[in-house]
């Protein structure tokens, strides 16, 4: 059996980037023996749930010089890109291996990348990309700046594979989470959640995904007295107990696109409400055809937040048909990745 050589590294305290490389790393396992380089978190590697047959790294010079020594043995099927964000040119190492991947004939692909931001990238930098037999664009802005050089075509993030669908679980809570890394929401629109929770008796709910998120998300619900789920190194655990809520949650409002990826596969409803200018969330959901999912406080009314948390809960039928088409398109280009492996 050929093997695959997929880089799976991310933010050790995001529970985002777990998900998302689970997701992809799911798809090879039964198919090919994986080579996976995780980095040094162990939380990190073990929330990837890889079986015992699959080889992790750590250490990246140790899985170049593996993937290169296979390479020339004539065992590698194919190379996977890492998936998630991408910012700037690409890196000295990763120029590196499809130098060696084209050597050998090793095809190299990557799978639901997106830009951080339509400039992140000049036409240099995006020429880079051409290195890689195929692109697969998990946004809509990152899919149509590709598409002017003619690189790569839309997929969704592959986090949308994980996730039970829809549970018949009794829906009685309204989730928080949101970004340490921004000024919080006004105490306005605060209040307006909270009014909204109590007119349908949901149980308020401040949670993190990420670890930073942490401390601002607890002193936002010891304010509005919420229950607290922290962040939990143990990933798996932590992951147990969010989908849990999520299953259990009416709307879910983030900043934090996974949060929302996250508890759309679990039925809930998503919705961004932010105190900036926010496009990540809507380009992302824009690729299975969910729109209209954002709110920005400082240009919409806040009198209209209300309505706008009920409207979105409505939208039940469009997020079962979104998720559909997520997770058929999703095991298209999964099929299309493991054709490439059989064929090698």
């Amino acid at each position: 059996m050929k093997c695959v050589y997929i880089r799976a590294t991310g933010q050790a305290d995001n529970l985002g980037d777990v998900t998302l490389r689970r997701a992809l790393l799911s798809q090879m396992s039964d198919h090919a023996k994986l080579h996976v380089l995780t980095g040094s978190a162990q939380a990190f590697a073990k929330g990837l749930k890889l079986a015992a047959i699959h080889k992790t790294y750590t250490s990246e010079r140790r899985w170049q010089a593996a993937f290169a020594r296979d390479a020339l043995l004539g065992r590698v099927a194919l190379y996977v890109g890492k998936p998630g964000e991408i910012a700037g040119k690409l890196s000295g190492r990763e120029r590196q291996l499809l130098a060696v991947a084209k050597l050998f004939g090793v095809p190299a692909v990557r799978s639901a990348v997106g830009l951080r931001s339509a400039g992140d990238f000049s036409d240099q930098h995006m020429k880079e990309l051409r290195s890689y037999l195929r692109v697969g664009w998990r946004d809509s802005t990152s899919a149509a700046r590709g598409a002017q050089l003619g690189i790569g075509y839309p997929v969704p993030d592959w986090a949308f594979a994980e996730g039970t669908g829809y549970s018949t679980l009794e829906r009685k809570s309204l989730v928080l989470s949101f970004r340490f890394d921004r000024p919080q929401l006004s105490d306005q629109t605060i209040t307006e959640i909270c009014q909204f929770a109590a007119e349908h008796d949901l149980m308020l709910i401040c949670i993190c995904q990420v670890e930073r998120d942490g401390p601002p998300m607890e002193d936002l619900a010891a304010k509005i007295g919420a229950k607290f789920i922290p962040w939990n190194p143990d990933m798996i655990k932590l992951e147990h107990d969010l989908r849990d809520q999520y299953r259990q949650s009416m709307i879910v409002i983030s900043d934090r696109l996974h949060v929302l990826i996250n508890s759309f596969t679990e039925g809930a409803a998503p919705f961004c409400l932010t105190s900036t200018t926010e496009s990540k969330i809507e380009r992302h959901f824009a690729v299975i055809g969910y729109h209209d999912i954002t709110a920005v406080e400082t240009i919409t009314p806040i009198s209209t937040l209300r309505e706008s948390f009920a409207r979105q809960i409505a939208r039940s039928d469009e997020r079962q048909i979104a998720l559909q088409s997520a997770r058929s398109a999703l095991s298209a280009e999964a099929a299309s990745l493991l054709k490439m492996v059989s064929q090698a």
